[in-house]
């Protein structure tokens, strides 16, 4: 893309060849870097700075930075990721895995002071097939057991990737066990 631009002001952005438009009313070619009439100029238009990682772009615009046109990024903070649910078997293999037994977890639970919120979390610690990371139940019963929300998404992704073990350990003994 080049920009036109006159008087250290860019008018409009155009596409690279053949004719193009001027404010007034006249037209030009070839529409190419470099381009001048003396008093209108285009210019290529350099790429913005790279994203940082945790931010994305809201939008870009096109501004004159040292009588060059460059795009510029409007950025926010990213929203993370969202880990996926594991199942009740995923979450618990992974708790051993990071040396947390399924009785502290119970402890945690007991120590839940509203009789009413004790009741559901163990419920839902007890029959739930699935857990979802943000759930609030996973983020008290991590702080209860001194664990950081970045050692919970830690240890849900170590979860996550046990089960592609998993996976393939069972296929492997499919596979074995279909050729005896």
């Amino acid at each position: 893309m080049l920009a036109l631009i006159h008087d250290n002001t860019i008018i409009s952005t155009i596409h690279a060849g053949g004719w193009f438009g001027l404010p007034d009313g006249s037209r030009a070619s070839p529409a190419q870097d470099g381009w001048t009439n003396g008093t209108y100029r285009l210019a290529a238009i350099l790429p913005a700075d790279a994203v940082p990682e945790g931010k994305q772009v809201i939008s870009t615009s096109v501004e004159l930075i040292d009588g060059q046109p460059h795009y510029v990024n409007v950025l926010e903070d990213a929203e993370p990721e969202q880990l996926p649910p594991l199942t009740a078997r995923q979450l618990r293999l992974g708790l051993v895995a990071a040396g947390i037994l399924p009785s502290q977890v119970d402890t945690a639970i007991a120590a839940i002071p509203d009789t009413n919120d004790r009741a559901v979390a163990e419920i839902e610690w007890e029959y739930a097939s699935q857990f979802e990371r943000d759930h609030p139940l996973i983020e008290q019963v991590g702080t209860a057991l001194g664990l950081t929300s970045e050692q919970i998404d830690t240890m849900w992704q170590a979860a996550m990737a046990s089960k592609q073990g998993l996976i393939i350990s069972l296929s492997m003994t499919y596979e074995f066990r279909s050729y005896s």
